[in-house]
């Protein structure tokens, strides 16, 4: 029901703006996008600050259209990105699209602890509003 994604702050500007996520296109489906965001200014530990309701997805999407819109600076940050990562920016990916004014701040961030690479995850929203830190929900993903 709620895919957890790590948000980079050039994908969390991306998603303010445009009301969308994006993710490979073999992600799963979900009611809810929580935004664990990355790279925190003033050195703050990465946290999932936000939920979205997700009101369809798409596959297939060009990854030239998520660019559309976007300040010069932010599509400059996106290049970078994907060139380090060796990602084709003329390939596709999935896009959630959110209902229009769903971007909201939880009561109170979910801090990242816990080792692990940078992935994705889904989890339930009562698992979710319940947890402390990523660790909770990822101890609770394996029961």
């Amino acid at each position: 029901e709620v895919l957890v994604i790590f948000t980079t702050p050039y994908f969390w500007e991306m998603s303010l703006q445009k009301e969308i996520a994006v993710q490979a296109n073999g992600s799963p489906d979900a009611k809810y996008i929580a935004f664990l965001r990355t790279h925190l200014p003033n050195r703050q530990r990465s946290a999932i600050t936000h939920i979205a309701e997700v009101e369809y997805t798409e596959s297939n999407v060009p990854r030239m259209s998520m660019l559309k819109g976007l300040s010069s600076s932010i599509k400059k940050d996106f290049r970078h990105h994907m060139k380090l990562r060796g990602t084709d920016i003329s390939g596709t990916h999935k896009q959630y699209v959110f209902k229009k004014g769903s971007i909201k701040k939880l009561i109170r961030p979910i801090e990242h602890y816990g080792p692990g690479p940078m992935i994705k995850f889904r989890t339930t929203m009562s698992k979710l509003l319940l947890a402390n830190t990523t660790r909770d929900l990822l101890h609770q993903r394996d029961k």
